[in-house]
């Protein structure tokens, strides 16, 4: 069965399973908040571990066990589904929430418990399956996942970023999205009853809306939709395109010849060129 390492001293390490009990184990060159496999303990041996347990649950009161049940930093994922992780400073689930309808229905059919005390990467990557496998996303074009992250360290967020898109990245059907948030950012958010992520996402919409969205709306929406609507606007803006030069003015053209030769004159009587006839002559 899977265990976290909570607390190591010499040679023995103190660990918690998935169902919560903790125990002790020897420690083979471990660290605090590695995940390992340990054997299914008997009764018989339950019994015999039964001192270590009860010793081993100081632990949760000294420094290790301070350390690793600290929260430190605060995860959100987007789709449709909206859903928030609190992780300790080894990168490892304390607490999963829903933070709308669906995101408690995607919980629901994964089970919480086997997110909690995972690695978060490996906690979002199963996340993300469930959601594609209730039809959220598709294997077409367009589908989009939004990451946030905050944590008690600048370097320490910008990493775990970086890590969570590159591993949504390696699924070809999904983009992802990913915004480092302030605390302040997170509190207004859940002010707003919406998580981290589609909060940077609405805002991001209205500011390019060039008026007053209606927040309540949107705040409904899918992370897809609200892309969708973000670059059809973008699309209706003005294209600040240099003008076109003026054309140079076209100097007059010069006369041809056969336009500037002089016509003959007319003879005089007749408008048309025609000469008057000649008078009858008299008789002498």
């Amino acid at each position: 069965m899977q265990a976290v390492i909570l607390d190591i001293t010499g040679n023995e390490a103190t660990v918690m399973t998935r169902a919560g009990d903790i125990i002790g184990v020897r420690n083979n060159g471990y660290e605090i908040g590695q995940e390992i496999s340990i054997p299914v303990r008997t009764k018989a041996a339950a019994h015999r571990l039964a001192g270590i347990a009860a010793a081993a649950a100081v632990v949760m009161i000294s420094l290790g066990g301070y350390t690793y049940y600290s929260p430190y930093g605060t995860v959100s994922l987007d789709v449709n589904p909206s859903i928030e992780y609190t992780i300790n400073r080894f990168d490892r689930v304390l607490n999963v929430t829903g933070v709308n309808d669906d995101g408690d229905d995607i919980l629901s059919m994964l089970g919480t418990g086997n997110l909690v005390h995972r690695n978060i990467e490996d906690a979002i990557e199963d996340t993300i399956g469930q959601i594609e496998a209730e039809g959220y996303i598709t294997d077409e074009d367009g589908n989009y996942v939004v990451l946030t992250a905050n944590t008690e360290r600048d370097d320490h967020t910008d990493t775990l970023l970086a890590n969570l898109d590159n591993n949504v990245k390696k699924r070809k059907n999904i983009k992802p999205m990913s915004f480092k948030v302030s605390k302040d950012e997170i509190d207004e958010a859940h002010k707003q009853g919406i998580s981290p992520g589609k909060k940077m996402m609405v805002d991001r919409l209205e500011s390019v809306s060039g008026e007053t969205i209606d927040r309540s709306e949107w705040n409904e929406r899918s992370v897809r939709e609200i892309v969708n609507e973000y670059d059809r606007l973008m699309d209706k803006e003005p294209r600040h395109e240099p003008p076109e030069p003026p054309l140079p003015e076209q100097p007059e053209r010069p006369a041809r010849p056969e336009e500037a030769m002089p016509q003959p004159p007319q003879a005089p009587g007749d408008p048309n060129g025609h000469p008057d006839e000649m008078p009858e002559g008299r008789d002498i």
